[in-house]
């Protein structure tokens, strides 16, 4: 009988100590596979070593002049590779990718705070002499492409103005359908500036188109906090070309006016349908 009792004791016992260390073994798995996907969401490309923020003011509608937006903008620059996007968008990529495990209240509160107008961003890669695009379209998913940074062949001009305090000159050229204006400044030795736009002695202060469609007006350089990098999103991304790209935004958008029926629309198909009419001025004019 007691041999019987110490039998079924360490039966017990063992299976006790097997329950144990299942139940460790299932939560270690857990873990590292929670870590193993928080550490797969995003690559880190390179350190921030600047931060540079822009105000853009631009019109989508080109039928309606007087109609503007404004929305603030960042670069970053590091060694080797800048980032450039809606500071909105950087925000809410940066929770996104910082905080997987979110409650959705808390997307909720940020996807307000960071509502933005632009959903691209922008990867200059200087010794690859490569630049990347990651855009979502809406209903459509994410598009990526990758191809040389554009030869803007700037023409420098001598006329000279203080922004912010940094002595600016001035420089021009064309790039896809549009004429632009820079501000360059060579006490900030940076190859770099607002939206794909580099190539100069120094970075680009302001950067206007001709018809005053698009501005970008520099409002302040700082240096980041330790630690600030700049990421690529792990996404699921449809590989494609520039012209690629915009010929599946602008076949979006004629698919939208080409079915869109006033008398049996939805108050938010009517909202989507308005907002791509107006939409009609994109910065790249030059979509063939």
């Amino acid at each position: 009988m007691r041999v019987a009792c110490i039998a079924i004791r360490i039966n017990l016992d063992f299976l006790i100590m097997r329950k144990f260390f299942l139940s460790l073994g299932i939560a270690l798995c857990f873990f590292c596979s929670a870590f193993a996907q928080k550490e797969k969401h995003y690559e880190v490309l390179d350190e921030a070593k600047l931060i540079v923020n822009y105000n853009l003011i631009w019109r989508d509608d080109s039928t309606n002049l007087k109609l503007g937006k404004q929305e603030d903008m960042i670069l970053l620059i590091g060694n080797d590779i800048s980032s450039f996007q809606s500071l909105g968008y950087y925000r809410y990529r940066e929770f996104q990718m910082m905080s997987p495990d979110a409650s959705a209240i808390e997307y909720k509160v940020m996807v307000q705070e960071t509502a933005s107008n632009f959903s691209y961003r922008i990867y200059k890669n200087y010794p690859k002499n490569r630049i990347t695009v990651m855009e979502r379209v809406p209903f459509m998913g994410y598009f990526e492409y990758d191809e040389d940074l554009p030869d803007f062949d700037w023409e420098i001009m001598e006329d000279t103005i203080r922004i912010e305090g940094y002595l600016a000159q001035k420089a021009v050229c064309q790039y896809s359908g549009r004429t632009w204006e820079a501000w360059f400044t060579e006490e900030l030795p940076f190859n770099d500036g607002p939206y794909k736009f580099c190539g100069l002695p120094g970075l680009i202060l302001n950067m206007i188109d001709s018809k005053k469609d698009y501005r970008f007006y520099f409002q302040s350089i700082e240096v980041p906090e330790k630690g600030t990098t700049i990421k690529w999103e792990n996404k699921e991304t449809v590989k494609t070309t520039k012209k690629g790209l915009f010929k599946v935004i602008d076949n979006a958008a004629e698919s939208v006016m080409r079915n869109f029926d006033e008398r049996t629309s939805t108050e938010a198909q009517k909202n989507i349908y308005y907002g791509m009419k107006a939409n009609n001025n994109p910065i790249e004019l030059d979509r063939k």
